[in-house]
């Protein structure tokens, strides 16, 4: 094939899964060809790389994501307060949280410093309203305009709209989160390096990512593996990601989420 691997740069890549129909847990894409994509799977890092020519995902996020997803205003407005009233042992956001406190507060000796959040991709804005709760300032970064105008306006929460790759950012954070982020993106550590050009001396990234080693243990029509996953990762290519950035993992993990999503996450520095 002459896709190489995003990740490790491996040469080397197999069809590994293929679809002639959408999963039942697919979005209803305007698709008006005949369905049909494969997932590549890199021999080396084992990390798979979506082949589809479908949908077009930067013209997608930049005009009809929200559309999609929330149809208008009001419905993502009912979606978020649905969201947020989540208990913690049905919210993936909250227990995230719980997850990013707890790590940072491990290793910073001044507890009682403000810390500061950019969330890329914050979609709704669940978790930059869930970092709020715990006294944290949270920004976000969120290019969908109709979500963007809610996190403004509803949570009162700094957002800057526009694609993290133009982001022109005259502060830095502790803590720069990327959560279900770079799946969709085609160059995932092109987004890591930017971040680190954002971060504070000792700053932490945190980004989680679809664990396909552990869907496909379950099913190829797994949620993990719906059409806008342009990368599903392995735990090899998340540390094979890392490395690529210069980052320091401190910690990489894969965890079944409350919602049944397969993830596995990382916190890194530089």
């Amino acid at each position: 094939m002459k896709i190489s691997c995003a990740i490790c740069g491996n040469k080397k890549l197999k069809k590994y899964i293929r679809y002639s129909k959408p999963p039942k847990v697919e979005k209803k894409y305007q698709i008006k060809k005949k369905y049909k994509r494969n997932y590549l799977k890199c021999t080396n890092c084992n990390h798979f790389i979506s082949d589809q020519k479908l949908v077009n995902f930067d013209k997608h996020y930049e005009k009809d994501y929200s559309k999609l997803h929330y149809a208008n205003y009001i419905n993502l407005k009912k979606t978020f307060n649905k969201i947020i009233n989540f208990p913690i042992k049905k919210s993936d956001n909250k227990n995230r949280i719980l997850r990013i406190k707890n790590f940072y507060n491990s290793l910073e000796s001044k507890k009682n410093k403000e810390v500061e959040l950019l969330d890329v991709g914050s979609g709704l804005g669940v978790f930059p309203h869930e970092v709020k709760k715990i006294g944290w300032k949270c920004y976000s970064n969120e290019p969908s305009v109709e979500a963007s105008f809610f996190i403004k306006k509803k949570l009162g929460i700094k957002n800057y709209n526009c694609k993290f790759e133009e982001i022109t950012i005259n502060k830095k954070f502790d803590i720069i989160t990327f959560n279900k982020v770079l799946e969709h993106v085609n160059k995932p550590h092109q987004f890591l390096n930017i971040a680190k050009k954002h971060l504070k001396t000792g700053g932490l990234i945190y980004f989680e990512v679809p664990d396909g080693e552990s869907a496909i243990q379950i099913s190829k029509n797994c949620q993990e593996f719906t059409i806008e996953h342009i990368h599903v990762f392995a735990f090899d290519s998340v540390r094979h990601l890392i490395r690529k950035c210069n980052l320091n993992p401190l910690k990489i993990a894969r965890i079944k989420e409350v919602s049944g999503k397969w993830t596995i996450f990382a916190f890194a520095r530089i």
